[in-house]
């Protein structure tokens, strides 16, 4: 290869990795845990939110600033738990 071609293809991997910077910083700002109450004035329900996987998204969709309900088959002291955990930390959420 020339020397020119050399340039011509280092440039083009340089702005690849720039374009891919980009784009991969877009969607870490997207899934970042500092995102500022973009939830606040929403109501939120989720099924099965006292335990496990359940109750981890209700405290995130709480820590976002949503209102939660969340139902429960079993385990009422796991569904107060997690609806005191949410108000200790000024959010709002009822489990039913």
């Amino acid at each position: 290869m020339t020397t020119s071609a050399l340039e011509e293809k280092r440039e083009s991997h340089f702005h690849k990795s720039d374009e891919q910077n980009a784009e991969k910083q877009k969607w870490t700002k997207h899934m970042s845990n500092n995102n500022g109450q973009k939830l606040a004035g929403k109501v939120a329900v989720v099924t099965g939110g006292s335990r496990g996987i359940g109750a981890a998204i209700t405290r995130r969709l709480a820590a976002d600033g949503a209102s939660v309900a969340f139902t429960y088959a079993k385990g009422a002291d796991a569904a107060v738990s997690v609806v005191k955990e949410i108000e200790l930390h000024g959010g709002k959420a009822i489990a039913i």
